[in-house]
């Protein structure tokens, strides 16, 4: 068999090979040699046994250590977009919105002269000069709330007249006049008024109606008028 050798020249250096003859055999990793005392040649062997003795027995890595990272690369172009995900599922319905309630004086006067004692209107059934019960609607339980009225011709130019709308309940029944209400001032005349800050909690077959009334005027001008406000049912 041919043996792999070299001839070493000062500490571990390989100057010269030449064929000699004896076993060989390189491992994967790590080679193994013996290398003569006496004219420092170097043969590959398979083991430290191999060496006789006048040879001195060496190995080395067939791969060094590994080296340091290299520095990291530019960033790559930006790939296509993916495709669109699919639907998501439909969402809860959501509660129902409030609806509107209206009603007016149907083209009457809301105070005509001589002034009336009451003047009250109901949703859509017009109005009624005196008691609210033949006007008055039952309701379910909700929230009411946004009254708006509007008036076809504004109070006298009179500071201290004023023009008061309020969202009422029950009567003739231990009902009452409630907070939700808006007024239109002889101070600064207008066709309109809004309160959008109150609200008025009521319970099922409470009846409603808006009441308007006159302060200082004797005579006030015969105006019509129209309101509107806002229910919300109560949840099931």
């Amino acid at each position: 068999m041919k043996t792999l050798t070299a001839k070493i020249l000062g500490t571990g250096l390989i100057v010269a090979a030449a064929i000699g003859v004896g076993p060989a055999k390189v491992h994967a990793q790590v080679i193994q040699a013996c290398v003569s005392t006496s004219n420092g040649k170097v043969r590959i062997v398979s083991s430290p046994t191999d060496c006789t003795n006048n040879e001195m027995f060496i190995s080395w890595n067939e791969t060094g250590p590994a080296g340091p990272p290299g520095p990291a690369g530019p960033a790559g172009p930006a790939g296509p977009a993916g495709p669109a995900g699919p639907a998501g599922p439909a969402g809860p319905a959501g509660p129902a919105g409030p609806s509107v309630l209206t009603g007016g004086s149907q083209g009457q006067a809301i105070l005509p002269y001589p002034q009336a004692l009451e003047n009250n209107m109901g949703p859509g059934n017009g109005i009624i000069y005196g008691p609210a019960g033949d006007i008055a609607v039952p309701m379910p339980a909700g929230t009411l709330s946004n009254l708006r009225v509007y008036i076809s011709e504004p109070p006298d130019n009179n500071p201290a007249e004023n023009y008061t709308f309020s969202l009422c309940t029950n009567p003739g029944f231990g009902g009452s006049c409630s907070a939700l209400s808006c007024t239109i001032s002889g101070a600064a005349p207008a066709l309109s008024c809004a309160d959008s800050s109150d609200s008025l909690t009521i319970n099922s077959g409470d009846r409603i109606y808006v009441s308007a009334t006159v302060s200082n005027n004797p005579a006030p001008p015969p105006a019509t008028a129209q309101w509107s406000v806002d229910f919300q049912p109560a949840a099931p």
